[in-house]
């Protein structure tokens, strides 16, 4: 729908980048159409403190040539993807980072693997632990133990 239609900041590649601060220490790859989602993930992020970008790839698999350099800029990346962690785009990213000796850490958000209750798209995804707030919690916690660039040392 023309609400969850976000504009892209600039492309790299086949990539849209629907965010980016001036400070380059979160990149949330956003899979799926989460894209709204992840703003809202990356504006509590930013309230912490932390640079973020939010990537959104035209496609997934195969990886996008532009993205592991991406996330090689980044102090973390985090994939968050309506889609089953196992075996999801998560794990192909952190594949292909190693592949690549790029030691950017990936922390991969995505729906469990059971089975999700009728309701509106929001609150299945609230129901499954994949809020805003939440998913803000545990980027802001991974980029802690990341050791990614805090607020205090600005």
């Amino acid at each position: 729908s023309a609400a969850d239609e976000v504009a892209a900041v600039d492309r790299i590649g086949t990539i849209d980048i629907l965010r980016r601060d001036e400070h380059s220490d979160v990149l949330i790859v956003s899979v799926g159409a989460l894209a709204g989602l992840s703003l809202d993930v990356a504006d509590r992020v930013a309230a912490q403190g932390l640079g973020v970008t939010v990537a959104d790839p035209r496609w997934v698999l195969p990886v996008d040539a532009g993205l592991p350099a991406l996330c090689a800029a980044h102090g973390l990346t985090v994939v968050i993807e309506d889609g089953v962690g196992s075996g999801g785009i998560g794990a192909a990213v952190a594949r292909e980072l190693r592949a690549r000796r790029i030691d950017t850490p990936v922390c991969d958000i995505a729906l469990p693997q059971q089975f999700l209750g009728h309701g509106t798209r929001p609150d299945v995804l609230a129901a499954a632990g994949l809020s805003a707030q939440e998913i803000a919690r545990q980027v802001v916690e991974a980029a802690a133990r990341a050791e990614v660039r805090a607020v205090a040392q600005r």
